[in-house]
């Protein structure tokens, strides 16, 4: 070996690696001049002379020491010792630099290639120097930008070009998979600012849930602090809702028939309008129980309120606030007693004592010269909250002739009071039952339960009362015009064909429409109805007639309807109809003469309803 390239070999070890094709092409004039031929030098990596490469992606190898020759030059690969000093910038010096802008192209690597692979190698040493890994990675792929598929080939001749070029790929797929987390919460973010339906925060939550540490370590990830931030709230959300869930759900057997079970079961009905959209089928009866214990539980808070609120009044001198005080004590309910507070339950005794000393004498200021036959419900509601309460509230003794008769007269108004309370209660059974099977599975029932109640029944009666009460009046008119035979406009009527196909489908039709515009009262249940009706079509009959002359074509059909009433099971005889139509256009004339038909069938209803 020459001085001179012994001196060349000494000074490319203290060169930076990034410098290796400026080394390479000195060497190889030196060698030149002093006669000999340019050899390569075994360093660290390559015992034996010969470098080794880590295989990498598909079209990065290791070439053989030939096609090494013919590809990079006839140097083949260059070991350099000594790394490149990269700044944080990620700039090199600028001897190095201008030493690169001075090469040629050297060996087989064309000036392009050489200049990208100088800028990848200065990139991915910058990279490397960037302690948070996602924002490490992103400059490695960054690296990448610039190199075209032809470059991928010259990797093996630059000293550790192949692994830096697999580690900048690896991170390519890393960058990938980060910016389709980024784009996933970010669009969520987006949407859930327009939309809080419980899929767009789940979506949201879930998109959050993804990100990994890698992603935070990247310089995006502080752009996307409110995306972030509302994730987190969404995952936060979904929490405490699947929490509330859980807790209700816990409740499926909870016993409500003590106040703590009833105030469990209630408190678990407070769920918000997300957690109400995420129940699951099988929870939502259980939220429906809760509700009812939180509706009790209202109701049961009002009562003992109530107590307190007339105690507040003017009981010992005024007759309406006593009133008010006894009435408030009758609506309590043991469940109201056990769950009283002390403070409640003081109230309740202090009530009680106050009630005592004057509900026997306003009973018998009250009962003094009533009729209870010509008294309103109101004052018999009275006189029995007074009995009671003096009954339950005092000592019943002996205050002679007058007090007795109070008693007396009471009991009498209590005995009215319940069997009027029986009586509405047949009333809703009674409507269940016609909900359940139709008026046509009660027959007298129906009849009998509508003409027990009585005025002082309907005096009585609240808003829902009244409207069970007009839903069975219809239901006992149904009856009647059934029992007697009589086809009104107010009997429900259930249609329905034989056949389900077209023309049969047609009859239907215009036969539902005709009848209701004349008044008639469809259901769309057979239970429902008081009358059944089916109609039926006979084959339709095609003709050709002539007439001077003139061909036309014509078509018959006859419909007729079989009409029972369900609860006797008697006929109703409806006369079978014809329909026809003629004309030139055959395809339509069939349903021409079946609508014909239907009309006409219409018709003869009619008449069977009129008087």
């Amino acid at each position: 070996m020459s001085v001179g390239q012994t001196t060349v070999d000494l000074w490319t070890r203290s060169l930076p690696w990034r410098a290796v094709v400026i080394c390479a092409a000195v060497s190889t004039v030196l060698a030149l001049m002093s006669g000999g031929s340019a050899t390569r030098q075994a360093g660290p990596s390559s015992p034996g002379g010969t470098n080794t490469a880590t295989p990498g992606p598909a079209g990065i190898g290791t070439p053989s020491s030939r096609a090494l020759s013919q590809q990079c030059g006839p140097q083949g690969q260059v070991s350099v010792q000594a790394p490149i000093v990269v700044s944080p910038s990620g700039s090199v010096p600028s001897n190095v630099q201008s030493s690169f802008q001075q090469l040629p192209a050297q060996g087989g690597i064309p000036s392009p290639v050489l200049s990208r692979f100088r800028q990848f190698l200065t990139q991915v040493d910058a990279a490397s120097l960037e302690q948070r890994l996602g924002e490490r990675c992103v400059r490695m792929h960054g690296a990448l930008d610039e190199f075209e598929a032809s470059d991928y080939a010259y990797a093996d001749c630059f000293q550790d070009g192949e692994q830096k070029l697999v580690t900048a790929q690896s991170c390519s797929s890393d960058f990938d998979a980060s910016e389709t987390r980024f784009a996933r919460l970010l669009n969520a973010y987006e949407v859930s600012r327009r939309d809080a339906s419980a899929a767009i925060v789940e979506e949201l939550a879930r998109a959050r849930e993804r990100m990994l540490p890698f992603d935070e370590t990247r310089e995006r990830w502080g752009l996307s602090d409110a995306a972030v931030a509302a994730g987190d709230g969404a995952i936060a959300t979904i929490e405490a809702s699947d929490q509330r869930i859980a807790d209700l759900e816990a409740l499926d057997e909870e016993d409500v028939s003590t106040p703590e079970g009833l105030e469990r079961l209630a408190s678990a009905s407070n769920l918000t309008a997300l957690d109400r959209s995420r129940l699951s089928p099988q929870a939502r009866p259980l939220l429906e129980r809760a509700e009812r214990a939180n509706t009790a539980l209202a109701a049961s808070n009002r009562r003992l309120e109530e107590v307190g609120t007339a105690l507040q009044g003017s009981p010992t001198v005024d007759a309406s606030s006593r009133a008010e005080l006894i009435s408030a004590l009758s609506a309590l309910t043991d469940l109201d007693i056990a769950r009283a507070s002390s403070v409640q339950t003081s109230l309740i005794e202090q009530a009680k004592e106050t009630a005592s000393r004057f509900a026997l004498e306003d009973l018998v200021a009250a009962v003094q010269g009533i009729s209870l036959a010509d008294s309103p419900p109101e004052e018999m509601e009275r006189i029995r909250d007074l009995a009671s309460a003096a009954r339950t509230y005092g000592v019943e003794q002996a205050l002679g002739a007058s007090a007795n008769a109070a008693f007396a007269l009471a009991d009498q108004a209590i005995n009215l009071l319940e069997q009027s309370d029986r009586r509405i209660r047949d009333l809703h059974e009674t409507i269940a039952r016609i909900d359940a099977g139709g008026p046509s599975t009660l027959g007298d029932d129906v009849i009998q339960t509508h003409d027990t109640l009585t005025e002082f029944d309907q005096e009585r009666m609240s808003d829902e009362d009244v409207r069970a009460y007009t839903r069975l009046t219809e239901a006992r008119q149904i009856t009647l015009a059934s029992r007697e035979g009589a086809l009104t406009h107010d009997v429900p009527i259930y249609v329905r064909s034989s056949k389900a196909d077209d023309l049969h489908s047609l009859a239907l039709s215009v036969l539902e429409r005709e009848l209701r515009n004349q008044g008639f009262e469809l259901v769309e249940a057979l239970e429902r109805a008081a009358v059944d009706m089916v109609l039926s079509l006979s084959e339709v009959t095609d003709k050709r007639v002539q007439f001077s002359g003139t061909s036309l074509d014509t078509a018959e059909v006859e419909l007729s309807i079989a009409a029972r009433w369900l609860v006797s099971g008697e006929t109703i005889s409806v006369p079978r109809v014809e329909g026809t139509a003629a004309g030139n256009d055959a395809p339509s004339l069939a349903r021409e003469a079946v609508s014909e038909a239907a009309e006409r069938a219409v018709s003869e209803i009619i008449s069977l309803a009129e008087p």
